[in-house]
């Protein structure tokens, strides 16, 4: 059976194929009758309005891309599962690709979702892909990213530094004294800098000189494998009270 047209709906309502146009984009110009018309022949022929080809027109695709590093994890998931809920409130549609921490694998990405026209991006996590984040700003596609800052690109980010400070004030006042905290190098990421400054500056307060750091720029990859290696080789020889880690995945690697 082929497919209707808006042609075809067109002829069924007895309008024009631009007032269907209209109607199916909710123009409030359009009588209730006309409407109803278009809507019933709509039904009846079971037609999809063609969003690619309405995206052309209107230069709106009503679509977004989002850039995860690896959307397995946890906080992954859950932004994703936010971003979907608030995008199908405003009508809509998410397209999500992860980069594998690659960054060829990640403009392939970028490049398919341009291709689709999408009106903006949203860039989550990762450190690596800055220049070309910065790139693409600058052809005036609206990017915002999370839990990370680019320039002057909108970004939501959390307290991380303060954070982090409260987490260890809390630990030492129950009584934790050998800390140990365990990341990916932090150059080039803000949110992984304020958290490895959030945990020097609490520990300084109270001249701490037992505290153990493990920075590794691994980490920032296959993190589960290499946060175990960690662990067997040098966490256990330090029996520390407390592991602080950069991130969950990390965390979840060592428990």
């Amino acid at each position: 059976m082929q497919k209707a047209t808006i042609k075809d709906v067109a002829k069924l309502a007895k309008v024009s194929p631009s007032t269907v146009s209209r109607v199916l984009s909710g123009n409030p110009s359009i009588s209730d009758d006309t409407c109803k018309r278009v809507k019933n022949a709509v039904k009846e022929l079971h037609y999809t309005p063609n969003t690619t080809a309405r995206s052309l027109r209107c230069e709106k695709s009503k679509s977004i891309g989002v850039v995860f590093p690896d959307i397995s994890g946890e906080f992954y998931a859950t932004c994703a599962s936010a971003i979907l809920k608030y995008a199908r409130m405003s009508d809509y549609t998410v397209l999500f690709t992860e980069s594998g921490h690659n960054l060829k694998a990640e403009k392939d990405s970028i490049k398919a979702l341009l291709e689709r026209r999408i009106d903006g991006i949203i860039f989550i996590g990762d450190n690596s892909d800055i220049p070309l984040i910065q790139s693409i700003a600058a052809q005036s596609i609206p990017i915002v990213t999370g839990d990370r800052t680019v320039g002057n690109i909108p970004s939501v980010t959390f307290t991380n530094r303060e954070t982090v400070q409260k987490m260890v004030d809390s630990l030492y006042k129950s009584g934790c004294r050998k800390f140990m905290y365990v990341g990916e190098t932090p150059t080039g990421q803000s949110n992984l800098l304020d958290r490895y400054n959030g945990y020097t500056d609490a520990l300084k307060k109270y001249n701490d000189t037992t505290s153990v750091i493990f920075l590794e720029e691994s980490l920032h990859g296959d993190k589960l494998k290499t946060a175990r290696r960690l662990f067997t080789e040098k966490i256990i020889a330090s029996l520390p009270d407390v592991i602080i880690t950069s991130n969950d995945l990390i965390a979840q690697g060592i428990i």
